[in-house]
């Protein structure tokens, strides 16, 4: 990956960045994010080797479920049907790993049917 990185950056801005050095237009928001991005992965790594696989995916799925309600009001974002349906999916499947819900053909064939009309309708 880093390999190919390089070479798309120096192919696209090989000048700019003989001339001005390879972090030329970093600011401090820049910095912040990217430290911020090392810091999560830090904290992933943490989860994964004290927890397991699972306990990351519904963390990194809530977190994904609070930024985009706190994007409603702070960014002006608005909600799709497809967003209610992966936020639906989301919360079942933490249901059903905690065992509340039994997950069976019983249970299965209502929710596939929810989300197939669900497809259906956003499509429209």
């Amino acid at each position: 990956g880093l390999i190919f990185s390089l070479m798309g950056a120096f192919s696209s801005d090989g000048k700019r960045i003989g001339n001005d050095g390879f972090f030329q237009g970093y600011t401090p928001w820049v910095w912040w994010v990217i430290t911020l991005n090392a810091l999560g992965g830090l904290i992933v790594a943490v989860v994964v080797k004290y927890t397991d696989n699972l306990a990351k995916a519904f963390a990194v799925s809530a977190s994904i479920i609070i930024a985009s309600l706190a994007s409603v009001p702070l960014f002006g974002f608005s909600l799709h049907a497809l967003f209610v349906v992966g936020t639906f999916l989301v919360i079942l499947s933490v249901f059903l790993y905690e065992s509340i819900v039994v997950f069976n053909a019983r249970t299965m064939i209502p929710l596939v049917m929810i989300i197939m009309a669900s497809c259906t309708l956003i499509k429209l």
